[in-house]
């Protein structure tokens, strides 16, 4: 980072260190609990040892099953995700028509197609699904994802559903690809079971007890419970087997009828489908999917790229808006991006880069490109956002702690007014350098190895040399030390 020294000290900015937050996560169960495939401690359970079902004879297909095209099950209360710091790297879907397609995960060439509310995290190039649903399809190399309960293991040429949603049992479908194991599920610690699964066959895992319709899916397809001895403890695990002409059907009119992508992620999706259409003729030779039309099919982008630092609290809505409770985002936004705190909005227009912090009583708002990009919304009061200044929004009258927090960023030129009864705003310039240098969750960005780093660190080095060079007569930034966690469980100081 070499390149950085002229700027920084051009800009004369102060860089405070501190050791990361510890709170620990709901979002990084996953972490803790699935434990990497290849384990040599484990109990493995073949498809082989099971009763032999004739899936043939589970249901029968006909015409209205080819055309019905029903939308997964999801919950009724949206999940809080909470983000630990190991876990910091998050890709939202939040229109519920993204998909990837790419290298992920370390593995090329793999499609991913995730619904509405589906949160997944790529650290250290290990993809972990928090919450939501997963259409998976690989290529040429094989996916490992982590889950909560389980770490699955998808082999070239396959495809799999995954389903991971809060106080429901884990999901995993074998749903396409080649007549064989080539979908391997681990369940959680040391000694966990190896379960695989070939197409036409699923395993549902919970820690707790459940009702048995949760158990089962809301997508009308029948399946039989197959007579195994899987145990692992602490956990409940099934598997199933269902029909898989009667999925296919299913699945390959829902996402013809639903998504609409061009580009790679149009080929992804249709080798996807190939995949699906593979397994399903195992069981009928001459099934072929049904012709549905694309009315009501909504057009795909990328998931929205969020870092997030280590004990941020968030929701998603069923309008796709991130509804942020606690905490602080950096946003690389691929389409329009709309955060909803208690006390306004921030939205950033596509490819706008910007932060969003929050509390119960503030809101802060931090642009780092445009201009244009980037504003605040406050009642009636839109406030435009320039690069490198940010915006305070606070229901009471802020204190030198609120406009000066212990975060290590480095501010100069603060303004305060009083825009209405309730709100008053300060306005202040930034400085991009310190920002990328004292959040720990934008370690990756500064490193820059990957593609979407570098063009992130280029155009904030870019955005930071022109500001210096237009505001250099404003004088230098000053900022407060990051403050560090107190010892007591439960009182971390974390500024916003």
């Amino acid at each position: 980072m070499n390149r950085f020294l002229p700027l920084v000290l051009a800009m004369a900015v102060s860089f405070a260190s501190t050791s990361a937050y510890s709170q620990t996560s709901a979002v990084d169960s996953a972490e803790k609990n699935a434990n990497a495939v290849g384990d040599t401690k484990t109990n493995e359970v073949k498809a082989s040892d099971a009763k032999p079902v004739d899936k043939t004879n589970i249901s029968t297909i006909n015409d209205a099953q080819q055309t019905d095209v029903k939308v997964p099950a999801r919950p009724q209360q949206p999940e809080i995700i909470r983000v630990n710091e190991k876990r910091t790297n998050l890709l939202l879907f939040n229109t519920g028509a993204e998909a990837i397609t790419g290298t992920i995960g370390g593995a090329a060439d793999v499609f991913l197609l995730g619904t509405l509310g589906t949160v997944v995290s790529t650290d250290l190039d290990r993809l972990v699904l928090h919450t939501g649903r997963l259409d998976i399809d690989t290529g040429k190399a094989q996916l490992a994802i982590s889950t909560r309960l389980a770490s699955v293991t998808v082999r070239p040429n396959s495809a799999v559903v995954i389903e991971v949603h809060p106080r429901k049992p884990v999901r995993i479908m074998a749903i396409g690809g080649a007549n064989q194991d080539n979908v391997m599920v681990k369940t959680r610690g040391k000694r966990g079971q190896i379960i695989w699964l070939k197409p036409g066959e699923e395993v549902v895992i919970t820690d707790s007890v459940l009702p048995k319709e949760d158990l089962l899916p809301s997508d009308g397809v029948a399946r039989q419970e197959l007579t195994m001895a899987i145990q692992a403890k602490g956990l409940d695990i099934r598997k199933m087997t269902f029909n898989d002409a009667q999925m296919a059907a299913q699945e390959t009119a829902r996402l013809e009828a639903n998504y609409r992508l061009g580009g790679d992620k149009k080929s992804g999706l249709n080798r996807l489908v190939s995949h699906v259409v593979q397994g399903a003729q195992v069981i009928e030779p001459k099934f072929a999917p049904a012709k549905v039309g694309q009315a009501n099919a909504v057009a795909g982008g990328d998931p929205l790229h969020i870092m997030a630092e280590g004990g941020s609290e968030f929701t998603i809505g069923s309008d796709g808006a991130i509804k942020l409770r606690t905490g602080f985002l950096f946003i690389h936004a691929d389409k329009m991006a709309e955060v909803d705190t208690a006390v306004g909005q921030a939205f950033g227009d596509k490819d706008a880069l910007f932060c969003v912090g929050a509390s119960s009583n503030r809101m802060r708002v931090m642009a780092c490109s445009g201009p244009d990009d980037v504003w605040a919304v406050v009642g009636d009061h839109k406030l435009p956002v320039a690069p490198g200044q940010e915006v305070l929004v606070c229901d009471h009258d802020p204190k030198d702690e609120d406009k000066m927090p212990p975060d290590g960023i480095g501010r100069r030129d603060l303004t305060t007014k009083q825009i209405t009864d309730d709100f008053s705003v300060t306005f202040a310039d930034f400085s991009i350098v310190s920002l990328l240098f004292s959040q720990e969750h934008l370690k990756t960005v500064r490193q820059g190895v990957k593609d979407v780093d570098k063009d992130i660190l280029e155009r904030l080095e870019r955005a930071a040399a022109a500001i210096n060079t237009i505001t250099a007569v404003k004088g230098p930034y000053k900022s407060t030390p990051k403050s560090k966690p107190s010892n007591a469980p439960g009182k971390q100081q974390r500024p916003v």
